[in-house]
């Protein structure tokens, strides 16, 4: 059984493979609401398991500029979240 950093690590990694998804589709183009709602929930949902706040934090705010297609601030924010240890 994982132990609770190894789940903290998981979380993590599954918040950035989403992020990574919805840039993936995004170069595709013509993303409806929905794929939009589903992504930021999904990444909101780390969110609230992950015990780091930084890392945490900053999820939330992906998933606010995923909701509302900011492009540009998810990318920034991906970009600070980057720089973070996992």
């Amino acid at each position: 059984m994982p132990t609770y950093d190894e789940w903290q690590v998981t979380y993590k990694e599954t918040a950035i493979r989403e992020i990574q998804k919805y840039f993936r589709i995004y170069q595709i183009g013509n993303i409806s609401e929905g794929v939009l709602a589903a992504g930021s929930a999904r990444i909101a949902q780390q969110a609230e398991r992950i015990d780091d706040s930084t890392f945490s934090s900053l999820l939330e705010q992906i998933s606010r500029s995923l909701s509302a297609n900011e492009i540009q601030d998810v990318r920034n924010k991906y970009y600070e979240l980057e720089q973070l240890p996992i």
